[in-house]
């Protein structure tokens, strides 16, 4: 694509011309010729650092902030925000998948990887091809990719999106983290249904206080045009704040009998869940193996992504039935002598009040072994 074509629809200063750009990376390491070198400021580095570095390595353009080397080997493109700019050039690059696309995002503090999978398992017993992009990394019908990220950066969001729109896959379950949303990854990623799980105490050292974390929630819904979908969970008092205040329409989910999708009669077991939904006016009874309350609300913001996407209620009810685990979430595994291993990424104060309490109401009279660990440099 032409560099002038590239960011047309973005406010900048500099000379752009009709060069062809053959690939957009931030990262110096990257720049092969024919690349349009972005300068982001990094947790520990800053682009702009090398953007001598890029040209030597024979990048053809440079996006940076303004704080970058006074040169006329190539056009040096001047913005405001070169993130935001970043993620407008990048769906331009790619040509705008998301656009043609059903996007699923689904946010909060906990549950975002177990219901993006359980909405995938859904999707595909419901043969509608689909692919995700979250924790576990890029999944799609050709196997499974680490990324090193919830949510990758603008450039790779709108790569791994084409890459599924190239093999006829139309729809894309995403993990969107907080960070993304604060730092523009999703900007330009157009997202049908937004799913909020819920909301407690993380990432504060990067969003300093809970109103600001919200805020950064909050963003992907008051993004949603009148005719796209939010799907919250209403028994989060976040979530009824979320539900209060945004215009597009909205399907909720949860115990309260003010929902729209409500969870009745629920028996939980160290063998699974039972339990009925009502929806319509009529009632639905569902079994899962998944252990829990939590996993309950993970398993009800998926029955109503997929209730949305009008799947038959018999192809979910079958699905949940058969999904007997979720890769380190709440994942057991049987030893020789009866004993019990589970492997959990529980890291927040919520997440592991709920997995050790129901570990405790499970398995009373097991002596309980717990050992975890901390990576440090995050939240306190």
């Amino acid at each position: 694509m032409q560099l002038k074509d590239l960011i047309n629809n973005i406010p900048f200063n500099g000379q752009p011309d009709n060069r062809i750009i053959s690939a957009i990376t931030y990262d110096s390491r990257k720049v092969r010729p024919g690349t349009l070198f972005v300068a982001i400021e990094g947790k520990h580095f800053d682009g702009h650092d090398f953007i001598l570095q890029a040209i030597e390595k024979g990048a053809s353009a440079i996006l940076s902030n303004g704080r970058s080397p006074i040169t006329d080997i190539v056009p040096i493109i001047r913005v405001d925000n070169p993130r935001s700019a970043m993620s407008i050039v990048s769906a331009n690059f790619f040509g705008n998948p998301s656009k043609d696309m059903k996007i699923v995002g689904v946010t909060g503090t906990n549950g975002k990887t177990s219901t993006a999978y359980i909405i995938d398992k859904i999707l595909k017993v419901a043969e509608l091809p689909c692919g995700t992009i979250g924790t576990l990394g890029f999944s799609s019908p050709s196997g499974l990719m680490s990324t090193g990220f919830t949510t990758p950066e603008s450039v790779e969001i709108h790569q791994l999106l084409s890459t599924l729109k190239s093999s006829n896959i139309n729809c894309a379950i995403m993990e969107i983290s907080s960070h993304a949303l604060t730092l523009d990854r999703v900007k330009d990623v157009d997202v049908d249904i937004g799913v909020f799980t819920n909301l407690s105490n993380e990432h504060l050292d990067f969003h300093g206080d809970m109103e600001s974390y919200f805020d950064s929630k909050f963003k992907l819904f008051k993004g949603l045009s009148k005719n796209k979908l939010a799907i919250i969970n209403l028994d989060d008092p976040y979530g009824k704040v979320i539900a209060d205040k945004i215009n597009c329409n909205v399907l909720t989910f949860g115990l309260s009998r003010y929902s729209d999708i409500q969870a009745i009669n629920c028996n939980y077991t160290a063998d699974g869940t039972t339990f009925e939904i009502k929806y319509n006016n009529k009632k639905y009874s569902f079994f899962t193996p998944l252990i829990g309350s939590y996993n309950l609300y993970n398993i009800l913001g998926s029955i109503s992504v997929a209730i949305s996407l009008k799947i038959d209620l018999n192809i979910i009810s079958k699905t949940c039935r058969a999904i007997d685990s979720i890769p380190g979430r709440m994942e057991a595994i049987k030893l020789h002598n009866n004993n019990l291993v589970i492997i959990d990424y529980a890291h927040t104060p919520d997440a592991y009040n709920k997995l050790l309490s129901n570990v405790k109401n499970f398995h009373n009279n097991k002596k309980i072994i717990t050992l975890f660990g901390c990576g440090g440099n995050r939240d306190q």
